[in-house]
């Protein structure tokens, strides 16, 4: 949008004259350390903003302070969660079987919509499924066999 000299706001000099004196007045009550006045929250507020403009800024982050971090958690012990990892893998095992027995009670019922939606030649459902299952548990084994290797050192 284009805006011209006849777009912009008239200036109010009155009140800018107002807000400076309060601005000035908050620096000068903050320096002598007056106390506020109970009705003015916006010379607190200029009062707040003037003393934290005192105050210098925090330090730096120091410049080796991710090596020194990670030193320190590196000497925390781990935490024993062997508790969740049995819990996890009993949860697994009752989904698994929770499946299994689902599918045993009603597959009959839904197996023959299943083989009906896929566009593939009769019997064919089952090696694809089985294929699946053989891929999944590839990948699977897999992942085990490299979280076992030792690393390399850095």
């Amino acid at each position: 949008m284009n805006t011209g000299p006849r777009d912009t706001p008239p200036t109010d000099d009155a009140r800018r004259e107002a807000e400076w004196q309060a601005q000035e007045q908050a620096l000068r009550d903050e320096r002598t350390g007056a106390p506020s006045q109970a009705g003015d929250a916006r010379r607190a507020e200029y009062r707040l903003i003037g003393r934290a403009l005192r105050h210098p800024p925090l330090d730096p982050v120091p410049y080796d302070f991710a090596r020194t971090l990670a030193a320190r958690v590196s000497r925390v012990p781990d935490s024993d969660d062997r508790l969740e990892r049995m819990l996890l893998r009993v949860l697994v095992g009752v989904m698994v079987v929770a499946g299994a027995v689902i599918g045993t009670v009603y597959g009959a019922a839904w197996w023959p919509a299943v083989t009906a939606a896929l566009p593939l030649p009769a019997g064919e459902l089952p090696r694809w499924l089985l294929a699946l299952a053989a891929c999944a548990g590839t990948t699977w084994l897999l992942g085990q066999v490299l979280r076992s290797e030792t690393p390399f050192p850095a």
